[in-house]
């Protein structure tokens, strides 16, 4: 099966809307070009943040490498406190280790770090914990530690200050992190949200995701939902991540929804729930775009290969985060202000195979964003015809100067033109050079 390469994003896609007949106007597009902006200006804003506030890589994080986390938390909606606990399990990679190092924001409070339920001794300065191992590790042993904390996370106000909310909708809790920095509300070991050229990655491998909320909300995460326990005020929502995750992945989506599953049968004997989340008074408009997920999903894997997460699920949800939507590892929230969004949809969900992937440089984010719109167009001309396809490239179409390859993002603009729309005919030509044959599936 043909795969086309894959790559790191994030996806504050702005909304594209579609007519029911498959007609994308010229006036539209218009409108989709200011949200873009918007998003662009993001993008620059935490490039500009993460050389303020950089995310260390120490001789006592390249010692270890994770392979599993465990999140315990309580979240209060009322006081926007967490309490909880994180395990790490981690794998020395090193001829030996006696420090670690994990990224936590300072006004977090740690309150204790065991290792095999003795008390260790650490240090937390410059958001970064310093913990001393309960004895000398060597190449290929594998430690746990537990680190129980709890604490407000930072907000300092926009987009590139909230990584975690606490916020409402129709005067109703709504609580929500944004794939940026893991390090604001959970201790791990992080990456800068938007990577440069040879920071490692470190994903875990598997993920178990426990959280607590009062008993009217429902938690969306990444991942397969195991279990509800009820304790009558309380609902503990247990969420198991068994694919490959990076900690800025892990995401959480907390209000009293709308909820309801349906299927994607990938095979003669098997099938994915699908899972969507809506706000009550948004579900009659938003609907009949979120239940084309399904044909989408078959779509995008007889195309690109099977679906990424197969083993766990598909989530749609709402949000009220900006204009924006967002993809995150095996879901995707969208900015329930828009009624009219398939394409927008379909962006979003083919960024579970243009995501997260193998390429570790944001000078190449054309190879997320550029794809991901060249998907909603494939996605438009199989449901709607070739006349719709031509018509989409042509409102897409962008022949300025400059390069798809962001050169420097420390000191230049991220140019939507450049990444998103010349991104996407880069790859309008690559298939009319190479044919469907070779460069599709379909």
């Amino acid at each position: 099966m043909k795969k086309i390469i894959s790559i790191i994003a994030i996806s504050f896609l702005p909304v594209l809307n579609i007519y029911a007949q498959g007609e994308l106007l010229s006036e539209e597009f218009k409108d989709i070009k200011g949200y873009r902006e918007t998003a662009a200006k993001q993008k620059e804003a935490l490039i500009k943040q993460s050389l303020v506030e950089p995310v260390f890589l120490t001789a006592n994080k390249e010692g270890y490498d994770v392979k599993y986390y465990s999140i315990d938390l309580d979240i209060n909606p009322t006081t926007h406190i967490i309490t909880g606990s994180v395990l790490v399990r981690a794998e020395v990679v090193s001829d030996s280790l006696t420090l670690i190092d994990l990224d936590l924001m300072n006004n977090m409070n740690v309150d204790s770090i065991t290792q095999n339920s003795s008390l260790l001794t650490y240090t937390h300065s410059q958001n970064l914990i310093t913990i001393d191992l309960s004895q000398t590790y060597y190449s290929e042993e594998i430690f746990e530690i537990k680190i129980n904390y709890s604490g407000t996370p930072a907000s300092t106000g926009g987009f590139i200050g909230t990584p975690f909310v606490f916020g409402s909708y129709n005067s109703k809790p709504m609580i929500y992190s944004t794939v940026t920095s893991a390090r604001y509300w959970w201790p791990c070991k992080d990456f800068p949200v938007f990577p440069f050229e040879g920071y490692p990655y470190d994903k875990a491998d598997s993920m178990d995701i426990n959280i607590s909320v009062p008993a009217n909300l429902i938690v969306l995460s990444n991942g397969k939902l195991v279990n509800v326990i009820d304790s009558g005020q309380n609902k503990i929502y247990q969420w198991q991540e068994r694919y490959a995750i990076l900690p800025m992945a892990v995401s959480l989506f907390i209000y009293p929804y709308l909820e309801y599953s349906d299927w994607f049968k990938y095979s003669d004997s098997d099938s994915m729930q699908i899972k969507f989340y809506y706000f009550e008074d948004r579900y009659p408009s938003i609907s009949p775009y979120f239940s084309k997920a399904k044909e989408m999903l078959k779509f995008f894997s007889d195309s690109f290969g099977l679906y990424p997460y197969i083993n766990e699920k598909y989530g749609c949800a709402l949000w009220n985060f900006y204009n924006l939507s967002m993809a995150a590892q095996s879901m995707a929230v969208f900015y329930y202000g828009h009624s009219q969004m398939e394409i927008f949809v379909s962006h979003e969900l083919s960024h579970q195979w243009w995501w997260y992937r193998n390429n570790n440089d944001v000078r190449h984010d054309w190879l997320s964003e550029g794809f991901a719109d060249y998907s909603a167009a494939l996605w438009g001309e199989y449901k709607y015809g070739e006349a719709y396809y031509d018509n989409f490239m042509q409102q897409q179409k962008y022949f300025g100067s400059g390069s798809i390859y962001w050169e420097d993002p420390a000191t230049q603009n991220y140019d939507v033109d450049l990444i998103y729309l010349k991104g996407s005919w880069v790859l309008h030509m690559l298939r009319h050079i190479l044919g469907d044959t070779t460069f599709l599936m379909f």
